[in-house]
């Protein structure tokens, strides 16, 4: 939903998505592009939709397509996402290596 509310802004100077450096681990070198899936996230939707949960829990590794774990899957899925439907706006995805919390707010240093 925000990223609709991004299209809908006529000013917008930049977008910016927090993904992980993991979300495309399955490449042996992971350059600062757009990065293609081999299928696209409405095809992994549509799919979804159609499964039990206990189906879905079967056919994870398979859907996996090589990654690690779930998390890691759907960041690279969302990139996938955004680049297809949202494109056209002036967006960077960020892939920091960790995100961590703070020992108290606002910053008083880190866990």
């Amino acid at each position: 939903r925000v990223l609709e509310l991004a299209k809908e802004m006529r000013h917008l100077r930049s977008y910016i998505h927090v993904s992980t450096a993991f979300s495309h681990c399955v490449r042996r070198v992971i350059e600062e592009v757009e990065h293609t899936m081999n299928i696209s996230y409405k095809e992994i939707m549509d799919y979804v939709e159609t499964k039990t949960d206990d189906e879905l829990l079967q056919e994870t590794p398979r859907l996996l397509q090589g990654w690690p774990n779930t998390y890691v899957f759907s960041k690279a899925v969302c990139e996938n996402m955004i680049q297809e439907e949202y494109g056209t706006l002036p967006i960077c995805i960020f892939r920091p290596s960790i995100v961590v919390s703070t020992y108290k707010e606002p910053v008083r240093g880190y866990i």
